[in-house]
């Protein structure tokens, strides 16, 4: 499929070059650009993808003052004091839709909580396209901001108006490509820096000066496919102090499970489980002893039950070993983990809420450790753990792990001591930390654009 789409790459370039205002809205370039999301899914070639969608961000920038008036967002020249003993406030905005009950709101809420409030400024400009139901984490963010943004018009010049207003000194996006109206708003540059965080990937909008990244989450030479500059974070390029967790759930007794069977369970969305790594999960079930493969996934589809049987015949795999879950209440969901012995990751998309949950959880992930941004997200996890075991960079290392974990319940057992251990001083979850070293981060951001750094960036220095 994706090889298909490939093909009209050269196609869609020629297009855009000859765009105009009438056979064309500008939205439509963001669904041009955010595929990207949809291949990652299924190829981990960033050196080849990246440079594709950084040209497609190029373009659609160029085409943008057919549809939107620039001048009126271009950011206003501030003189800032010299006397370097009472530094201003930097006012800092988060953009986004996940200030709610939601895997990116999880990730970034130690840090709005924990936040040197005598040194910065926090908006939230939360995008919300319909009427948001009762939500208890989104009134603890609506409390927790300084200032907090209930953007429900659609209008993302509206969007970059409101937050142009607000005078800002940096923003930051956390919805990456995946939602048209930030995409488009941050193409107008409402804020004089712009960064991405957290999120699917950063964009490769021109107009976004940094990437928040870490020393794992991207492998070295990795600037190299980014118009924007890597800003390496010290440890992790995120922080939590925790989950909330529900009672104990009994799946082995909800499926019928005696309790000396090995369970592996691999939860993501259906769209992470791609064949070639189900197959290596197969391999590893096999091999163990008394061991059964749990597929948990978001919502109820005998289509993708009935696929994933289908394929697990065509591989002879035991069916009578596979078993389905759909999603619980977040709480209840990490419960389940108490009758997990080991996690097995996806690939070439990884988990990134659901590794953090089962890390929280004491449990032992096995990972293939790709190259792009989403194929890495467990691997940082496990290095700001502390933790080498599980951690594989092929196939075969992904199967030996997982028979490995399968068959030494003391080799389980180890690593959910080191697990349990982390949580007193690990990066992961040392928020008090991490706020601290994110703080000093857009602190020299915005420095560099104060002192004109940022004009012309040395980008293969910062944070390299």
């Amino acid at each position: 499929m994706w090889r298909q789409w490939l093909n009209n790459i050269n196609d869609f370039n020629n297009y855009c070059e000859h765009l105009n205002k009438e056979n064309i809205t500008f939205p439509t370039l963001f669904y041009a650009v955010s595929s990207y999301f949809v291949l990652s899914h299924y190829i981990d070639q960033p050196s080849f993808l990246k440079p594709i969608f950084n040209h497609r961000n190029q373009l659609a920038q160029e085409k943008a003052p057919l549809f939107y008036q620039f001048n009126k967002y271009q950011p206003i020249e501030k003189a800032f004091s010299n006397n370097v003993s009472k530094p201003e406030k930097i006012k800092v905005g988060l953009l986004g839709i996940c200030f709610k009950t939601h895997p990116a709101g999880n990730q970034i809420r130690s840090f709005i909580r924990l936040h040197n409030r005598e040194t910065l400024t926090l908006y939230a400009y939360s995008i919300e396209h319909r009427k948001e139901a009762s939500d208890n984490m989104r009134e603890w963010f609506k409390a927790a901001f300084d200032n907090f943004r209930t953007l429900t018009e659609l209008d993302a010049e509206k969007i970059a108006s409101v937050i142009h207003d607000d005078d800002l000194d940096i923003l930051i996006d956390l919805d990456s490509c995946t939602v048209d109206t930030s995409w488009i708003a941050l193409h107008l540059k409402p804020a004089p820096v712009q960064a991405t965080w957290v999120g699917f990937d950063a964009s490769g909008i021109p107009t976004v000066d940094y990437f928040i990244v870490d020393p794992y989450i991207l492998p070295e030479g990795a600037q190299a496919w980014y118009t924007e500059t890597l800003w390496r974070l010290p440890d992790c390029y995120l922080s939590l102090d925790g989950y909330e967790v529900g009672n104990k759930t009994g799946i082995r007794e909800q499926l019928g499970l005696s309790a000396d069977t090995v369970v592996f369970m691999c939860a993501q969305r259906t769209s992470k489980i791609q064949p070639e790594i189900l197959k290596l999960q197969f391999a590893i079930v096999e091999a163990v002893p008394n061991a059964v493969l749990v597929i948990k996934y978001h919502h109820s589809s005998t289509v993708f039950e009935e696929w994933c049987r289908s394929f697990a015949e065509v591989n002879q795999f035991d069916v009578s070993k596979l078993y389905f879950l759909t999603s619980d209440l977040p709480e209840i969901h990490r419960a389940n983990y108490y009758d997990v012995d080991v996690v097995l990751d996806t690939y070439p998309y990884a988990g990134g809420a659901m590794s953090l949950e089962a890390l929280w959880m004491e449990v032992p992930i096995v990972t293939k450790v790709g190259q792009q941004f989403v194929a890495r997200h467990t691997y940082t996890f496990l290095k700001n753990v502390g933790v080498e075991e599980g951690i594989a960079f092929n196939d075969e290392e992904y199967v030996n792990w997982g028979i490995r974990f399968g068959t030494e319940p003391e080799l389980r057992q180890r690593v959910s001591w080191k697990l349990r251990q982390a949580k007193r001083h690990a990066p992961l979850w040392n928020p008090q930390r991490f706020s601290r070293e994110m703080e000093q981060a857009l602190t020299a951001m915005v420095h560099r654009y104060r002192t004109g750094e940022l004009i012309v960036p040395p980008r293969h220095q910062v944070g390299e």
